[in-house]
This record gives C-alpha cells, sequence and structure tokens, in this order.
C-alpha cells in the first residue's frame, strides 16, 4: 500500500495524483512496473464518501487532502443527511474508473480498491473528539449516525465489483490506538458484521483493514 507515494514514481503533485484520475491510473501501473508487487491497493484518500455526503476537502499540493469543512459540524443536521449515489457522489466515481483501468491493465497481480468503514465515515462526518464524546453522552446519536454511514459504506462497497478489482474495508480509527474494546463492541462492531453479511449475501469479497491487518471476511466473521 503505497498510497500518495505512487505519485512520486512518476513525478507529480499529491494534489495531482488525488485530483486527475489519469494521473492515479499511470501512478499505479508504474507502481506495479517498479515494484511487481502481488497486490496493487488502488488508494487515493478516506474522505470521499464523506466528500460525497457534503464534507468541503481541501487538498495541499504535496500533502494529504484534508475536511476544511464537516457536514456534521452541527450535530444537529444529522436528519438532513442522506446515502449518495457512489457513481454520482464527489470524487468517488473518478476512483471507480481508475480502479476499472489498473484492473484491466495490470493482470499478473490481484488489484483491490478501498472503502471507507462506518466508523471512519462517521469520524469524518462530525469529528473524532466530538464523536468519542457523543458516544460517551448521546450514545442514541452515535448508533444513528453508524446506521446512516453503514448504509453508504455497503453501498460504496457494492459499487466495486463492477470495476473487476477487489475490495478492503479501511477502519483504522476504529483500532485501540483512538477507541476501547468496550467502545469497538458497543458502537462499530454490529455494524461490521452487518456491512460484510450483506457484502457476503451479495457474493463480494472483502477484508477488514485497521492498522496495517487485513483480516479475510470469512475469517473474522
Amino acid at each position: 500500500m503505497l498510497g500518495q507515494f505512487a505519485s512520486q514514481l512518476i513525478g507529480i503533485r499529491i494534489k495531482k495524483f488525488l485530483m486527475d484520475k489519469e494521473k492515479l491510473v499511470k501512478a499505479e501501473i508504474e507502481t506495479y512496473e517498479t515494484y511487481r508487487p502481488d497486490l496493487i491497493i488502488v488508494m487515493t484518500h478516506l474522505l470521499m464518501e464523506a466528500e460525497a455526503m457534503g464534507n468541503e476537502l481541501k487538498f495541499p499540493e504535496d500533502g494529504v487532502c484534508i475536511s476544511k469543512k464537516l457536514a456534521l459540524e452541527d450535530k444537529e443536521k444529522l436528519n438532513s443527511l442522506s446515502v449518495p449515489d457512489p457513481c454520482k457522489g464527489g470524487s468517488f466515481p473518478d476512483y471507480l474508473y481508475a480502479c476499472k483501468m489498473v484492473k484491466d491493465a495490470i493482470t499478473d497481480s490481484s488489484v483491490v480498491a478501498i472503502i471507507a468503514g462506518p466508523w471512519t465515515i462517521a469520524i469524518a462526518l462530525r469529528g473524532a473528539s466530538e464523536l468519542i464524546r457523543d458516544a460517551m453522552k448521546d450514545p442514541a446519536y452515535v448508533h444513528e449516525l453508524m446506521e446512516l454511514t453503514t448504509e453508504v459504506a455497503i453501498r460504496f462497497g457494492l459499487a466495486i465489483p463492477s470495476t473487476g478489482a477487489g475490495m478492503s474495508l479501511s477502519e483504522a480509527p476504529a483500532s485501540a490506538s483512538l477507541i476501547s474494546p468496550k467502545m469497538y463492541r458497543e458502537f462499530v462492531f454490529p455494524y461490521h458484521r452487518k456491512i460484510i453479511g450483506r457484502l457476503k449475501e451479495e457474493r463480494t469479497n472483502c477484508t477488514l483493514e485497521s492498522e496495517g491487518m487485513q483480516i479475510p471476511s470469512w475469517r473474522r466473521w
């Protein structure tokens, strides 16, 4: 998983890598040609789902993108949010295009797309400190938000197979470096089970990735 480092392989700025789908494809193919890995992970950033739901992003020339405005800075706006169409929302359509182009170009290695998990999306929309505070003071709100972000993850996940790529669910903020096992069991685990269960029903393979550990869905659940 090289992420934005792949931009250096073709001599472009990170901003160009993140915002130009053709450059993204070129960089991922160059990654394959340079390192010949068994697995190519097409990775841009984990704010695509939140962007499609209303976050405003900022793209520095040579840094990872950040949210300059969160859709849920005001928590009361939750009822105004809905599940976006992954084929129309934000930059995700360009990402689907890139995954398909990379998959078509690389036949000797596996190609894997990444979608954000529900806790990752919730943090992107609300903010990490705010969401953890909500979990302690207003758990019903967090569950309502997680129900929404779970549906978003499922819908975006179901868009991936059309590209031919495999899929990984990225959920690093749900690791023990940020939340406790108790909080994970209450606010995250039930929604992971729901996502993996739904994807399995659709015969879509997925791995859960947290802090660099990839766990096949059939083994974890």
